[in-house]
């Protein structure tokens, strides 16, 4: 195969190259895309679950009456501790 015989071939299956390449760095893409979305609203509701248990530590009103007087301060102290501990350690967030 001669240099003409490679530019012919080159410039006759160019454009059809061409859209094959765009075709598969676009699927590449659009997955990589995919995987940071889904990442991105995971930690969306990783902060929204954060939040939550915050508010509930905030008002430190859940708890009744009977566990005050059952289990002392520090008993509420652990409840609270607890609501906390459960919500830093959730399950691991999916890798993007």
């Amino acid at each position: 195969m001669t240099d003409a015989d490679i530019k012919a071939f080159a410039v006759q299956h160019a454009p059809k190259l061409a859209e094959n390449i765009t075709r598969l760095c676009g699927q590449v893409i659009a997955k990589g895309i995919q995987g940071h979305l889904e990442h991105a609203c995971a930690l969306q509701q990783r902060v929204i679950d954060l939040e939550a248990a915050l508010q509930r530590i905030a008002t430190w009103d859940e708890h009744d009456v009977s566990m005050s007087v059952d289990y002392g301060s520090n008993g509420v102290r652990d409840y609270y501790r607890r609501v906390a501990l459960d919500a830093i350690n959730p399950s691991p967030l999916p890798s993007p």
